[in-house]
């Protein structure tokens, strides 16, 4: 869910196998970077301060920026 309590899953198609997934704060830090390797991506966010985040990933046609909120 969006906004988040801490536990994110996304869904992604296939054809972002092998794409980099980044998240970030809003001041463009990266957080963390992994390789989608699967069409499930969890990521574990109880760990850092409510706020706003961005997950961006790569692909043929640009970047891809989805805004996460931490409640």
């Amino acid at each position: 869910p969006n906004p988040t309590n801490g536990l994110l899953q996304i869904v992604l198609p296939e054809a972002l196998f092998g794409n980099t997934l980044v998240l970030t704060n809003t001041t463009g830090q990266v957080i963390e970077t992994r390789v989608v390797n699967g069409t499930l991506v969890d990521y574990d966010l109880r760990n850092l301060s409510n706020g706003i985040y961005f997950i961006q990933v790569e692909t043929e046609n640009g970047i891809i920026t989805k805004k996460i909120i931490k409640n």
